[in-house]
């Protein structure tokens, strides 16, 4: 399936994480446009060729495996290995297995945000043009952090300027997995993040765009299984306190 933003192109050479020559992938428009059409990387497909094709018969999809080298989730290095293949084994990426045990152990019950809020109040937007908004991933022991979810005026969750998207999340991922030799070599993107509302209907976002609790669904390509994990949207001032 191809999303909106994205066109049917057909690959001129291999490419790595996309596919073989020749496979039909989707690709953003933009990237397309300005980077793989002119080093002809790729080439347009249009309508009228996927119909020649079999239209519903070919298959448009990017494979993110092609031309990468995995570190089997049953076998890791040890000592019994010289000291060439020790070094390659540990520089190939990690498989889709291992990868979520590793999501399952370093990365806390709880990741926290701050964004300044939007509010009447002179003190905050004054606060609000220029409020740091790096993610804080708790410390507490139990992974669990004590917040004032903020109010607006109709009782609804404050909104905020700015948002909190499944960029800024795969962003803070990376900060905790970088400190962990094995973590480091995690891949993760956007797509493998899905953010949904804390309340019963967990409704699918694309962005938060407010104050309080939403879930974070972590699933590594490839994997059967995902991490699941709570994001929480704080309020911000000067010392961080609201």
């Amino acid at each position: 399936m191809v999303k909106k933003s994205s066109v049917p192109v057909r690959l001129l050479k291999d490419v790595p994480k996309y596919g073989q020559k020749g496979s039909i992938v989707p690709i953003p428009q933009g990237r397309m446009r300005n980077e793989w059409y002119p080093t002809g990387r790729a080439e347009y497909v249009t309508s009228a060729s996927l119909k020649a094709l079999g239209d519903g018969n070919v298959t448009i999809e990017r494979d993110f495996n092609f031309g990468q080298r995995h570190l089997s989730d049953s076998v890791l290095p040890d000592a019994s290995m010289n000291g060439a293949t020790r070094v390659e084994a540990e520089v190939a990426l990690l498989g889709p297995v291992r990868s979520t045990q590793i999501l399952s152990s370093l990365v806390p019950a709880t990741i926290e945000f701050y964004r300044p809020m939007i509010s009447s109040s002179p003190r905050l937007d004054s606060v609000a043009s220029g409020a740091s908004q790096e993610p804080v991933v708790s410390s507490g022991a139990n992974g669990t952090a004590s917040h004032s979810e903020g109010k607006g005026s109709s009782g609804e969750p404050a909104g905020i300027y700015g948002s909190v998207s499944a960029a800024d999340v795969v962003n803070s991922l990376r900060t905790i997995l970088a400190n962990d030799r094995e973590g480091s070599r995690v891949v993760l993107g956007p797509e493998d993040v899905t953010l949904s509302s804390a309340k019963l209907d967990r409704s699918q976002v694309d962005r938060v765009k407010h104050l309080g609790e939403f879930q974070v669904e972590i699933r590594p390509k490839g994997s059967a299984h995902s991490v699941q994990r709570t994001v929480v949207v704080k309020g911000e001032d000067g010392n961080r306190n609201l």
